[in-house]
């Protein structure tokens, strides 16, 4: 059996939320309209193992990214998904979490 995840939702809805609960993992919701900085703060704050965000533009994305390597946290995942993500979606990710470079 998998290792059950711990995953931050920023600026995602309660659908990624709820499809990554549904599938066993611990989630910290962090709300709509966080920052790079806070996101990564919180993703810090809260030692998850990935991040899970929704329709951001890249720019923001990129924004995490560099957030969180600045707080030496460059190997936690980030992942953007849809506002209506599949489990199957969520299932994919998680387990690429697992792959050489993952978690």
């Amino acid at each position: 059996m998998a290792r059950m995840l711990r995953i931050l939702v920023a600026n995602a809805g309660p659908v990624v939320a709820r499809r990554l609960a549904d599938a066993g993992h611990e989630v910290v919701y962090a709300g709509q309209a966080q920052s790079p900085e806070m996101i990564a703060v919180a993703a810090v704050q809260e030692a998850v193992d990935g991040v899970a965000l929704s329709d951001v533009p890249p720019a923001l994305l990129a924004e995490v990214r560099a957030a969180l390597a600045t707080r030496g946290a460059a190997d936690i995942v980030v992942e953007v998904f849809a506002p209506a993500v599949s489990a199957h979606e969520v299932t994919a990710w998680v387990g690429s979490l697992f792959q050489p470079g993952g978690v």
